[in-house]
């Protein structure tokens, strides 16, 4: 679970031969299967505030309510919001392209010049192939330059435009709510290499600075775990003071003395101390 969002100092990442279950490794060296291929850990998260991506555009994350992140074996992390439509594959928007070129390519030289570039742009492109990276910035940089060959009292090329433009840049999009979502995801930290709390350290002093907001969440990191843990009162049930101690009981009118008196021991019955030394 670490390796969904590390920390900082333990961002080595992961490594086959190390990582992986060592009586099947064979079968990543074999090729067999791929390092990518193999899903380490993914972890999902309820979207409490979804501010940050409504501000992104509100229409697109209209319905986002869980956000998915996975971590896989070479390394590389895939996030996804379920529910929320995130590729365009060109055969959703092929038909519009095709038209728009020819209305582009109507318009004289210029149009004829951006039709062939769209020709180009488009070598390799499948219907099965995903609107992202490199395509979808060079099909968003091409619709800029065709616009003002556009007719405006056009109303079907204008729609074509429209689609296509959002299929572009939906990239682009997604590419932000990942920027406003990766901050927050939560540091997972595994209890076997977690923060060196310092042996000397004044809390009031730690506290002062914490409430001044003078502190170095990065260093100060497992201080302040330590803070948090000592200023947080007992639960109710884990209260207790020496006039009555947890270990205190009632019997009737009776209450068992704390400590509790020593019973004697039976005859015959060596004691462990006296066995052990013996």
């Amino acid at each position: 679970m670490q390796q969904v969002n590390p920390p900082a100092d333990q961002r080595d990442g992961l490594d086959a031969l190390r990582d992986y279950p060592r009586s099947r490794y064979t079968e990543l060296d074999r090729g067999d299967k791929e390092a990518g291929d193999v899903l380490v850990a993914r972890a999902a998260f309820t979207l409490d505030d979804i501010a940050a991506l409504h501000d992104v555009d509100d229409k697109i994350f209209a319905d986002a309510k869980t956000f998915v992140l996975t971590r896989y074996l070479d390394n590389s992390r895939t996030w996804d919001l379920p529910g929320v439509s995130r590729n365009t594959q060109w055969k959703d928007v092929s038909k519009d392209a095709v038209r728009l070129k020819a209305h582009v390519k109507g318009s004289g030289e210029e149009g004829q010049q951006l039709a062939d570039e769209l020709d180009q742009l488009l070598v390799g492109v499948h219907d099965t192939t995903r609107l992202v990276g490199p395509t979808a910035t060079k099909l968003d940089d091409w619709l800029e330059r065709a616009l003002p060959h556009i007719d405006e009292e056009n109303k079907h090329a204008d729609a074509q435009f429209d689609r296509l433009r959002a299929a572009a840049r939906r990239y682009s999009v997604f590419k932000q709510a990942w920027d406003a979502l990766e901050p927050r995801v939560p540091v997972f930290v595994y209890y076997s290499q977690y923060f060196t709390v310092r042996p000397r350290i004044h809390l009031a002093n730690l506290a002062q600075r914490q409430a001044a907001d003078d502190v170095d969440q990065e260093y100060d990191f497992g201080n302040l775990c330590l803070l948090d843990l000592l200023a947080s009162p007992l639960p109710s049930s884990r209260r207790w003071t020496a006039s009555r101690p947890p270990s205190s009981r009632r019997t009737g009118r009776i209450r068992t003395p704390w400590p509790p008196t020593r019973r004697p021991r039976r005859p015959g019955r060596p004691s462990t101390m006296r066995a052990s030394t013996s």
